[in-house]
């Protein structure tokens, strides 16, 4: 073979060889006092390592940051935008002289403007990821929080509902499968994280609404034959269907309100999985504007079987006149019983003739 060409062959395979810019190493600085919120821009001061760069000027174009569900870029599944970013000068860190530490390349990214974090997915984001180019490789996450080498603390708002109570009328309240029953009801919410939930502006979604349910559990994990509202609402709010806008301050806020709903409840008991209801449950679910901590705060229920009192929290008592069948069939009891007597009927004439 031709020299120059074995020369050139040599050159192709070890430039190929060589392995892609990554950032081997991000620090946020001040770490304890960044705090990610929503609504509320903070900066964020951040220097940059890379491994395996042999041109700033050519292989770098752009630095960016993220919020994200993941500690890798490529596979995070919930990532917001990008952040703007203003970059120094880049300083080269040489090696030790002992060889165990390798020379690099540092980028001080002096800050990242308007850094948010999305109401919508406060919950969700665990890491800030710090990559180039505007791609998902070659980035590097760090962990969410105050500790050393973490990236800052990231803070959400928590609605949660403090009571739900039925309150007792002049009659006995009885839910049944034929007859709509309209009862009055009171429920409590408030903010018990740190960050404001503010009132909607005209026009945008309202807050959070309200979903009123028959339930087998009062455990919104467990439940079988109603698995929360989703799935399927025996009751909801006649007058109030949705909740107006309101503002729910933090824990931190002297003037943080617990917001007391007065609401009247239209309720039908299915007539399937009838003798399987226990429980009536009021959920509060919030708007995507809004950002959630804890959803397990969120709901509260009342034991169905007895009559509400100041003693007796109760929802009132069900009344299953109707016969359902494994597979959903449902049949009169007078209707069974015409049926029975018809039978017994046509047997005694047959022992007659």
């Amino acid at each position: 073979m031709d020299l120059k060409i074995a020369v050139f062959l040599l050159f192709v395979s070890l430039s190929s060889a060589r392995s892609e810019a990554s950032i081997s190493e991000a620090a946020v600085q001040d770490q304890a006092n960044v705090f990610y919120m929503p609504g509320t821009p903070t900066n964020v001061s951040v220097t940059v390592s890379f491994d395996n760069l042999e041109d700033v000027d050519k292989e770098i174009t752009s630095i960016e940051m993220y919020l994200t569900n993941a500690d890798d870029l490529a596979t995070a599944t919930t990532k917001s935008d990008a952040f703007s970013t203003t970059l120094e000068p880049a300083q080269f860190v040489p090696a030790s002289t002992d060889g165990i530490t390798p020379g690099r390349l540092d980028i001080p990214v002096t800050t990242i403007e308007g850094v948010t974090c999305i109401a919508a997915n406060c919950l969700a984001y665990s890491h800030a990821c710090v990559g180039f180019n505007n791609q998902d490789t070659g980035a590097k996450c760090i962990t969410l929080g105050a500790a050393d080498g973490a990236a800052g603390v990231k803070k959400c708002s928590d609605l949660a509902m403090q009571s739900f109570a039925v309150s007792a009328g002049d009659e006995a309240i009885t839910y049944n499968t034929d007859t709509e029953v309209t009862i009055e009801a009171t429920v409590t919410i408030n903010n018990v994280a740190e960050v404001n939930i503010a009132a909607a502006a005209d026009g945008a979604p309202d807050t959070f609404s309200l979903k009123v349910f028959f339930a087998d559990s009062d455990d919104l994990e467990s439940m079988d034959v109603i698995k929360g509202p989703v799935d399927g609402i025996a009751a909801t709010p006649a007058d109030l269907t949705t909740l107006r806008s309101e503002y729910l301050g933090s824990e931190n806020d002297p003037s943080s309100p617990v917001t007391e709903i007065q609401v009247a409840i239209n309720a039908t008991v299915p007539t399937d999985n009838c003798s399987s209801f226990k429980f009536m449950c009021a959920y509060a679910t919030v708007a995507d504007v809004v950002n959630n901590q804890n959803t397990s705060n969120d709901f509260k229920c009342l034991p169905l079987g007895s009559q509400p009192t100041e003693a007796d929290p109760a929802a009132g008592e069900v009344e299953c006149n109707e016969y359902t069948s494994n597979n959903g069939v449902s049949l009169k009891l007078d209707v069974i019983v015409a049926l029975l007597l018809a039978l017994v009927s046509m047997a005694t004439t047959q022992m007659f003739f």
